[in-house]
């Protein structure tokens, strides 16, 4: 175990290690109505808050101005893929709460409803 591993996997809001792999989609701004679906983060059992990663983070951030409908899973696995070691964990381990994340500028994007794949644990481990 790193030393990096207690600040890892963890739920920003309760800190919380109870985590369930999710996919969510994303309102943006209900005047113009769009829509990004199949984000890929967690939800903390303990608070139900919903985490994502930082690498997500930027492709939302990206997807935003584009008008692109659809999260692109194949781009975010090649960023994350490149990424080697303790870089990879700190940006796709590292989970920031939605609701922290939303109070950055991005209020106008809105969490809707979210499929779960399962505990977090137990996919990390397949």
């Amino acid at each position: 175990m790193t030393g990096l591993d207690r600040f890892l996997d963890v739920c920003e809001m309760c800190n919380g290690r109870e985590l369930e792999f999710i996919f969510f989609d994303l309102l943006i701004n209900r005047k113009m109505g769009g829509l990004i679906r199949d984000i890929p983060g967690f939800r903390c059992r303990d608070c139900k808050a919903i985490l994502i990663s930082t690498g997500a983070l930027e492709i939302i951030d990206e997807l935003e101005h584009s008008g692109t409908q659809q999260f692109p899973a194949i781009k975010y696995q090649e960023r994350v893929l490149k990424l080697g070691g303790e870089d990879r964990d700190l940006c796709e381990r590292h989970l920031h709460s939605w609701d922290l994340v939303r109070r950055d500028g991005r209020d106008h994007l809105e969490a809707l409803g979210f499929r779960v794949l399962g505990e977090w644990k137990k996919i990390a481990n397949l």
